[in-house]
């Protein structure tokens, strides 16, 4: 069983340490590809993860306004 914990602050910007899928449907199965998940510091990098990508994703359908 996984313990609680403090997790780190998170912001809406890319957190470079972690990878970046090209969609968050390509980072969710990338994560259901790792359970068994162990220990909370897993879980926090492949929550990353998914942060990384679901930036990257609305990043690509926002239109620009210049």
């Amino acid at each position: 069983m996984l313990r609680s914990v403090n997790p780190p602050k998170v912001h809406p910007a890319h957190m470079s340490l972690y990878p970046t899928m090209d969609s968050t449907t390509e980072a969710i199965a990338y994560i259901e590809s790792q359970i068994p998940i162990n220990t909370p510091n897993e879980v926090f990098g492949l929550l990353m993860i998914y942060h990384n990508s679901l930036l990257k994703q609305i990043a690509q359908e926002t239109p620009t306004t210049h």
